[in-house]
């Protein structure tokens, strides 16, 4: 009897992907970003029409993500818990400052540290410092006081039951309840931007 060889091959490790498999992916994904595409252009361009979450105000648009706006401000997103339509007539004047801003509470109205440092964020975006204050020395601690009629520029944020906006001296007033001073600093994002 003659022997027979036998060859054996240790098979090498295949890879779980192969190229192929990405090209295809790829041409998959390709293909879902140009529907997508088309599905929103086909969509209109309304002002201010919502349409699947997205909201065009002026040159802008805005997308609803978990219940807030998110506005692409030169490749930064940036949340907005109300849209511009929103707020009209809240406040009307020009918002300047100088290079420095007081961000002024009394301290007996226990302000949320949150609403201040959404303030003080788009001031530094701005260029501007701002510097955390208060309208009274007591209970204030080592930070400085100022006051409305010292010809600083001041923002005092004040509890009180109406959202309203309004000048007292030298300082910008926001006064309200929560869903009021989300108001106020939601415009004041908006006019700094330039977006109102």
């Amino acid at each position: 009897m003659k022997k027979i060889k036998v060859k054996t091959y240790l098979e090498k490790d295949k890879p779980m992907f192969t190229k192929r498999f990405y090209f295809i992916l790829i041409g998959v994904g390709l293909a879902l970003l140009m529907v997508g595409s088309i599905l929103q252009f086909g969509s209109g361009d309304k002002e201010d029409a919502v349409s699947n979450g997205v909201v065009k105000y002026g040159d802008y648009t805005f997308n609803n993500v978990n219940g807030k706006w998110i506005l692409d401000f030169n490749g930064e997103p940036v949340s907005f818990d109300y849209l511009p339509s929103d707020l009209s007539g809240l406040y009307t004047e020009n918002l300047l400052f100088g290079n420095k801003v007081y961000i002024a509470v009394d301290p007996k109205d226990n302000i949320n540290n949150y609403f201040i440092q959404r303030i003080k964020a788009i001031l530094q975006y701005k260029g501007i410092l701002a510097v955390n204050a208060c309208i009274k020395e007591e209970g204030c601690g080592d930070m400085p006081i100022v006051g409305c009629n010292e010809g600083k520029d001041v923002i005092f944020i004040k509890k009180g039951i109406e959202g309203k906006i309004y000048k007292d001296g030298s300082c910008l007033v926001f006064e309200g309840d929560n869903e009021g001073l989300i108001k106020g600093i939601d415009l004041l994002y908006y006019k700094l931007l330039g977006v109102l």
